[in-house]
C-alpha cells in the first residue's frame, strides 16, 4: 500500500506517516522510484458498526 493511502487509512496526514516511516516506525520500502510502499502484517478489514435504538412511546 502506498505511503499516501496508509495515512489516509489510519487517519493521519501524510507528512505524519512520513516522519513515521524516516526512523523506521513502520515496515516499508523505498522504489527506485521514490514511492514508499507499507507492508501490512496483518489484513485489514473495514468491520461492521451495528446501532441499534430502542424508544417506547
Amino acid at each position: 500500500m502506498k505511503l499516501s493511502n496508509y495515512a489516509n487509512s489510519i487517519g493521519v496526514s501524510y507528512k505524519t506517516a512520513w516522519r513515521m516511516w524516516k526512523p523506521g516506525e513502520l515496515n516499508a520500502n523505498q522504489l527506485a522510484s521514490g514511492t514508499v510502499i507499507v507492508e501490512l502484517n496483518r489484513p485489514w478489514d473495514k468491520g461492521v458498526v451495528i446501532y441499534a435504538r430502542v424508544s417506547s412511546s
